[in-house]
């Protein structure tokens, strides 16, 4: 009734856990995890499949409530597994309430011996533990294959996409007629440039390779763009 006074289970400066009935799911909040106040619940979601091809849901998919977006320290989200699992496939992620996959969290801790990943988070949502088979994909940014550059004057792009675990630096490869070739990111546009070696602004024929693996280990298919400097 209105003029009641409203209790939440978490203060400033106070700690709480919560969890779901079956125990697999929990949240626990630190002291100072967020700036007010709030009541948070950890529920089995109402959302019980995902969208992206070539993923598995591996857990339930848990819904952490409200929805709050003024975290301090955030707050550690337990998802336990009853099963073995390939590490290097599984990983936890935040699903939108349209079942798409919103992001995947890196560097999570998986505990072996009792099956639980555990990350800290600063936003409410939903989340489950997939696992990822889903390849990446490379493609030329804006050119077609065998294009023609008038002149050394050019630039050529990379897009290097994966909707899962992400492609590390380590397992992007490029070569310029069998010359290892440099790459440089462009964080806000996701662009990387292949800049080097020199001789890719020879008059000539010229064949580009790359070759990526996501986290997960799944391989995209290799990318071969030729071009011409006339």
């Amino acid at each position: 009734p209105d003029g009641e006074e409203k209790k939440f289970n978490l203060k400033h400066d106070s700690y709480v856990s919560v969890a779901t009935s079956d125990k697999k799911g929990e949240a626990f909040f630190p002291a100072y995890s967020i700036f007010t106040q709030a009541n948070f619940s950890i529920d089995k979601s109402k959302i019980t499949k995902i969208v992206n091809k070539d993923f598995t849901l591996e857990s339930e998919i848990y819904t952490v409530e409200p929805d709050f977006r003024e975290f301090n320290l955030g707050y550690d989200l337990y998802i336990k597994l009853d099963k073995e699992i390939n590490k290097e496939k599984f990983g936890l992620y935040q699903i939108a309430n349209n079942g798409k996959i919103m992001k995947h969290f890196p560097g999570v801790y998986f505990n072996t011996t009792e099956k639980f990943f555990r990350a800290r988070i600063k936003a409410t949502g939903n989340f489950a533990i997939l696992s990822d088979n889903s390849k990446p994909t490379l493609r030329i940014y804006r050119h077609k294959n065998n294009h023609v550059f008038k002149g050394s004057d050019f630039k050529i792009y990379l897009i290097a996409n994966d909707s899962g675990t992400g492609i590390p630096d380590s397992q992007l490869q490029a070569k310029v007629d069998d010359k290892e070739a440099y790459l440089d990111l462009d964080p806000e546009t996701g662009l990387r440039e292949i800049f080097y070696p020199d001789s890719m602004r020879e008059v000539g024929k010229h064949t580009i390779t790359v070759t990526a693996k996501d986290r997960a280990n799944n391989e995209a298919d290799p990318l071969t763009f030729s071009y011409e400097v006339k």
